[in-house]
C-alpha cells in the first residue's frame, strides 16, 4: 500500500511541475517573464487541491474492483465534488477552486493580491491524509 500511495505523490507532483515547466518556458520565449515567487505559488494551490483528488481517487480504486470501473467512478466522482463545491456558499471550501488560484490572483495581473493560504492547504492536506488511512483500513480488511 506504501508503494501504491507514494507512486500516487510523485505522479501527483509530475503532474503539477512538468506542466508549470513548459509555461514558464512558454513565457519566458514570449517575453512575458514569470517570477519564481509566482510560480512556487501557483505549484502550492496545484498539489495542496491536488491532494484530495488524488487521495478521494485513492479511496474508489480502493472500494470498487475492476480495472476500467475505478477509474470512471473517480472521474465521475471528482466531476460531483467540483459541480456540488461549484456554488456561491461553498466556493472557499472547493479544492478545484484552491487549484484555479480563485481568489488569489489579480483577474487583469497574474498578480497575487492575498496571503499563502496556510489554512485551506492544511485542511485539504490533512483531508487528504484522513482519506489514506480510511483507503489502508479497507485493503488491510480486504486482504488480510
Amino acid at each position: 500500500m506504501s508503494v501504491r500511495v507514494g507512486m500516487g505523490l510523485v505522479q501527483a507532483l509530475a503532474l503539477a511541475i512538468f506542466p508549470w515547466i513548459g509555461m514558464l518556458i512558454a513565457a519566458h520565449v514570449a517575453i512575458n517573464a514569470t517570477s519564481l515567487s509566482l510560480a512556487g505559488f501557483q505549484i502550492f494551490l496545484l498539489l495542496g487541491g491536488g491532494v484530495v483528488f488524488m487521495t478521494m481517487s485513492l479511496l474508489i480504486s480502493s472500494l470498487v474492483e475492476g480495472e476500467y470501473t475505478a477509474p470512471i467512478v473517480s472521474f465521475g466522482a471528482t466531476v460531483m465534488l467540483v459541480y456540488e463545491l461549484s456554488g456561491k456558499r461553498l466556493s472557499p471550501y472547493s479544492p478545484w477552486t484552491f487549484m484555479m488560484g480563485v481568489g488569489y490572483f489579480h483577474h487583469q495581473t497574474p498578480l497575487v493580491f492575498q496571503p499563502v493560504p496556510w489554512i485551506y492547504a492544511g485542511a485539504f492536506l490533512a483531508i487528504g491524509a484522513l482519506v489514506t488511512l480510511v483507503s489502508i483500513k479497507v485493503i488491510e480488511q480486504r486482504d488480510f
